[in-house]
């Protein structure tokens, strides 16, 4: 019985019947990976920041690919660096200039590592803080 499944990402199509040779990410075919789960991808916290940023989960027990290729793990790193910096910048600037309790940062109202993972959450939390953020569209587009 096949249980192989027929898949077409970009330019590369492969029939896929083992997850270990494929980022868990992007799901293409490459020559290095990183672990999520060896020392390396946790003192990187892979698995915590690909839960939290990603619209994907994964763990030990994963029957699922464990790896990512070093391209979505740099980018990884990079997006979770740039929302420290951003979360950061903003709480300077509120502190720099004064804004009183109803006009508290929304990144303040936010639980530390909690990070909207998609436009439901925003919807969720727009009811909450009661801001409008019907036009913000969520969307990480990878070039290549």
């Amino acid at each position: 019985m096949d249980t192989g499944c027929y898949m077409e990402l970009g330019n590369t199509s492969y029939v896929s019947q083992d997850p270990s040779g494929h980022c868990r990410t992007c799901g293409n075919g490459h020559e290095y990976y990183i672990q999520i789960y060896s020392d390396a991808g946790k003192t990187h916290e892979l698995a915590d920041k690909i839960n939290r940023h990603l619209p994907i989960m994964v763990s030990e027990s994963d029957t699922l690919p464990t790896q990512i290729c070093y391209q979505c793990a740099s980018t990884l790193l990079a997006y979770n660096d740039l929302i420290e910096v951003c979360l950061n910048a903003e709480k300077r600037f509120h502190c720099l200039y004064g804004y009183d309790n109803d006009r508290i940062p929304l990144s303040s109202k936010l639980d530390e590592g909690e990070h909207f993972r998609d436009k439901n959450d925003i919807v969720q939390h727009k009811s909450q803080v009661g801001t409008d953020f019907s036009s913000i569209s969520l969307f990480f587009v990878r070039q290549y």
